[in-house]
């Protein structure tokens, strides 16, 4: 028997059931109601937050034969192959495996091509930031003059990667993540659906590991099924997704504040045996830190976090224990901390070690420790030579930071016709005259010019 996933088959059927996206299901609706549709969309926004919901919303709306009030009636012939993913007025294309020119240049073939039933073909490019720039060039033509039964959709979660030009010929819409509370309610509505007894800490859990993605949610639900059977409860959730208890997380965080080394690593290493997934300890670590430094920061955690009265008054006690630096700095070794089993021999030693590094930050009143850094210069290699510059004689000893300027000297004009040029002032100063060493070569001395202006030549001298 064939079966599908739940996000496929609770997928949204009308503009209404678009949970969490109120302002981009208002305009859309608004677009279709007056016929005033544009010829290219982009649709931005996290994973999972219904964007190519959106764009087959759009599609059975602007084809549909009954719509009402801009919602399509899921009734008619053209409805009904969009819902079932086999209408040929509905075009999807996956940017991620067809990147080159040659396929643009094929859609744009494709698209002078008139419908076979519907008023409009709908093009919905899924992750469009993935296309070639040849691809987008090519893309750019149709996308400012396409014929006018064409409209295209663009979807992605980069929208930073799509070429200006191709942002400026498009209405853009930007999807928010979806609120914890309304994943849990939609998470209620499909467990009803599907007779399921979910609980609802189980639902809130499940919500949470979303992170504001109600594909995401759906698909946890999916697996929670499979793990729990049809009665899903909060442990065997929390056991199926990795999870710390919250209870033993304040605890650690406890010994941090109490400077208990050993207590701390013992509850580490338990956590572990027990089943808790390295990443998710470590981003569970992290968030209630978080939690703690909105608490000692005096925001409203149970707002700001969703977290219930109770949880936050244990979370504003605790956090009363530390100052607001020790709390950031904290905070701040465990969001760098996003990897914490990769390439280290013992999968827990990076956790092990980022809590030693709160215990040291406790100790110093908020402090980072600080980590050993490379040396920035280094000797220069065998056989290389200085800078050309003046070079360097026996002196006097001289302020290292002070560079010396050439005193400029007066010629002696007798000993220029002797041919023996005068000594410099600073050879004169040393104790030695200068010794060619193999360290310091001899430079040559400079024969100044015998011509001797007119006016300067000494009295009686013929000229």
């Amino acid at each position: 028997m064939a079966s599908h996933s739940l996000y496929r088959k609770w997928r949204s059927q009308t503009f209404s059931d678009l949970v969490g996206q109120e302002p981009v299901v208002r305009t859309l609706l608004n677009a279709v109601r007056e016929g005033r549709l544009a010829h290219a969309y982009l649709f931005c926004g996290p994973r999972g937050t219904g964007k190519t919901s959106a764009a087959r919303l759009l599609a059975k709306a602007v084809n549909c034969a009954n719509p009402r009030d801009g919602e399509p009636c899921n009734e008619c012939l053209s409805c009904r192959e969009i819902m079932a993913g086999h209408s040929p007025d509905v075009i999807e294309i996956d940017a991620a495996s067809n990147t080159g020119v040659d396929n643009i240049r094929e859609l744009r073939q494709n698209a002078n091509l008139v419908g076979s039933g519907g008023r409009y073909k709908v093009y919905v490019v899924d992750e469009v930031h993935m296309l070639s720039t040849a691809a987008f060039n090519a893309l750019l033509k149709t996308l400012e003059e396409p014929p006018p039964h064409i409209i295209f959709v663009l979807a992605t979660t980069e929208a930073h990667k799509v070429l200006p030009t191709v942002v400026s010929r498009c209405q853009r819409f930007d999807f928010r993540r979806i609120s914890l509370r309304v994943i849990v309610e939609r998470l209620q509505q499909v467990a009803a659906g599907e007779e399921l007894e979910l609980e609802p800490a189980a639902a809130d859990l499940l919500a949470r590991a979303a992170q504001g993605g109600l594909r995401d949610a759906l698909s946890l639900l999916d697996q929670a099924i499979a793990f729990c059977g049809p009665q899903i409860d909060l442990e065997r959730t929390r056991a199926m997704l990795g999870l710390a208890d919250p209870g033993a997380l304040r605890r650690l965080i406890l010994c941090v504040a109490e400077q208990q080394a050993a207590e701390g690593l013992g509850l580490i290493d338990e956590l572990v045996i027990a089943g808790a997934d390295l990443r998710q300890l470590n981003a569970q670590l992290a968030e209630e830190l978080r939690a703690l430094v909105l608490a000692r920061a005096g925001a409203n955690v149970a707002q700001m976090m969703d977290r219930t009265d109770e949880e936050a008054r244990e979370l504003v006690a605790l956090a009363a224990r530390f100052t607001l630096e020790e709390l950031a700095a904290c905070a701040r070794i465990f969001a760098r901390n996003e990897t914490p089993a990769r390439g280290l021999p013992v999968p827990q030693l990076a956790l092990e070690l980022s809590f030693l590094d709160c215990l040291s930050i406790k100790r110093s009143g908020g402090a980072l420790p600080v980590q050993p850094t490379a040396a920035v210069t280094s000797p220069a290699p065998r056989g290389a030579s200085a800078p050309m510059s003046a070079p360097t004689w026996p002196t006097a000893p001289s302020p290292p930071a002070r560079v010396a300027q050439p005193a400029v000297e007066e010629l002696d004009l007798a000993a220029i016709e002797r041919d023996d040029p005068p000594m410099p002032a600073q050879w004169e100063a040393s104790a030695q005259p200068p010794v060619a060493t193999p360290a310091a070569p001899v430079p040559p001395v400079i024969q100044p010019s015998r011509q001797t202006p007119a006016a300067e030549q000494p009295a009686g001298m013929a000229v």
